[in-house]
């Protein structure tokens, strides 16, 4: 059995966290023992975690309380049969170097780095000065593992270790199409009345962030608007909901079009009510949202950022970062399409995630690895 200590910033619902969710499903009482420290707090995905079997601990770096920290420490220390630290995400690499080097530093260090460095302006300063202590300590690293190809062509010109880096690519488990929960389980009143047999449903998943690309997304909205008024735009993620994301859609006289659902526990449901999925990023290593809705038989168009179209077997569905125009004409292709003929594509996009980016590949690769 191997024993793998996992440290992330934090367990909220975010693209890497279900990626370690995944992972630890996919592995844990087969072949490795997951350990999991939190940065932060315990996270809406602790609980997941701990259901199968594996450890979750905290050090809430938010709020700091010393005893706590020290608690934690301290039992980290006391299980000395760890063979494996592995960081992921910028912050956390940088936390599990120096653990290495206090605790483990005869054991294997890995870095994990699910991001791609496509718009240096739009990093924010913490994570501009994590990429670059990150880049002087990926020396350390035994592994680097990164979720794209355009990611770790860029993070070693950045100046990453090149010694011992790998791909692995997010992993899906396609299963057996449900018929999952009604519009009524899943949205209000109010918006259940506005959905007719001609309406089409137009979605993006990711929180609120300038990276996510929601400018551009709707930008386009208001475009498709105008020429197809059948058509609902549903926004799933943190801060779709806030203040700020509806006075940006007011301003777009876009209210009443767009249903801004904010965060919720499991977006599956919601994405495999959508006709169209899309992602509108700036900057991504692979996108989760991508894979997720291809993994529903969703048909999807996406950015060109990061390895997201390597999940495409039609590249023509791939636009490039920040074009309005392109991002809009595509999505109005697919919305021109009768039902049937988006199942089509869907079902070819399920089959193509299902034989390529499956979890029982991934998990063998971290497995060679550890």
């Amino acid at each position: 059995m191997i024993v793998v200590l996992h440290i992330i910033n934090g367990l909220n619902r975010g693209g890497a966290e279900r990626m370690l969710l995944k992972l630890i499903t996919s592995t844990q009482s087969k072949k490795v023992n997951n350990i999991i420290l939190s940065l932060l707090d315990r996270g809406e995905l602790a609980e997941e975690i701990e259901s199968t079997g594996a450890k979750v601990f905290y050090l809430g770096l938010a709020r700091p309380s010393l005893g706590y920290v020290w608690r934690t420490i301290k039992y980290i220390r006391e299980v000395d049969d760890i063979k494996v630290v592995q960081g992921w995400m910028y912050h956390a690499n940088v936390a599990s170097t120096i653990v290495w080097l206090l605790f483990f530093n005869k054991r294997k260090l890995i870095f994990n780095v699910r991001h791609s460095l496509q718009d240096w302006k739009l990093e924010s300063k913490k994570s501009k000065v994590s990429i670059i202590i990150g880049k002087y300590l990926s020396v350390f690293a035994d592994y680097i593992i990164y979720n794209s190809s355009k990611a770790k062509k860029q993070h070693e010109v950045f100046g990453y270790c090149t010694d011992n880096a790998r791909v692995i690519h997010n992993g899906f488990n396609v299963l057996p199409v449900s018929e999952g929960l009604s519009f009524s389980d899943m949205f209000s009143a109010d918006i259940v009345k506005k959905l007719t047999t001609d309406t089409v449903l137009v979605g993006k998943v990711a929180r609120f962030h300038k990276m996510k690309g929601y400018d551009v997304f709707l930008d386009a909205c208001a475009i498709i608007q105008k020429s197809y008024p059948n058509v609902l735009f549903v926004c799933i993620g943190r801060g779709t909901d806030s203040k700020e994301f509806v006075e940006t859609v007011a301003s777009l006289g876009l209210t009443g079009a767009v249903i801004m659902l904010g965060e919720v526990s499991d977006p599956r449901p919601y994405v495999s009510s959508l006709d169209i999925c899309v992602n509108a990023s700036h900057t991504e290593g692979m996108p989760n949202s991508v894979g997720e809705a291809m993994e529903a038989g969703i048909p999807c168009v996406a950015t060109n950022v990061g390895d997201t179209k390597v999940l495409f077997s039609d590249q023509s569905y791939i636009v490039e970062p920040k074009d309005i125009r392109g991002l809009s004409e595509k999505i109005m292709k697919l919305i021109e399409m009768n039902s049937c003929e988006r199942r089509e594509i869907g079902l070819k996009n399920r089959e193509f995630v299902k034989q390529g980016f499956n979890m029982k590949q991934v998990f063998q690769k971290y497995l060679d690895i550890y």
